[in-house]
């Protein structure tokens, strides 16, 4: 009999929630990480990022990265909040949805941006 403990896994393992609001946090972390990243090092300080679409009518179809302080990105985000689940007496507890995608550890984060296209970069680099 063959065991798969030998086998490394390329991927975590999925946490399947079990409760609504475990649901919600999953969606939104999908919905963050899909959106946002953080860079630790943007020019010698962290930032929230994000691609958006490149306005200029010569470089249509292509994105432009762009960013914020974390303080900025949290005043754009400061009526959207996360629920945390109940407290000890059975109270849904919420957070500020950017603070709670910037602190989560799920969270896409990089050490910097650099510029190579095509080129290959450590899966910490965001090209």
């Amino acid at each position: 009999m063959r065991s798969g403990w030998g086998k490394a896994l390329k991927e975590p393992l999925e946490i399947i929630p079990e409760t609504e609001w475990e649901r919600d946090q999953e969606a939104t972390l999908a919905e963050m990480n899909k959106q946002f990243f953080i860079v630790k090092n943007f020019g010698s300080r962290a930032r929230v990022a994000w691609l958006e679409p490149e306005a200029h009518p010569d470089l249509q179809g292509s994105k432009k990265l762009e960013h914020t302080s974390y303080a900025e990105f949290r005043h754009a985000l400061i009526k959207e909040r996360v629920c945390l689940g109940p407290d000890e007496n059975g109270v849904l507890q919420y957070m500020p949805k950017a603070e709670w995608g910037l602190t989560y550890e799920r969270g896409r984060i990089y050490w910097n941006v650099i510029f190579m296209p095509g080129k290959e970069v450590q899966p910490n680099e965001f090209n």
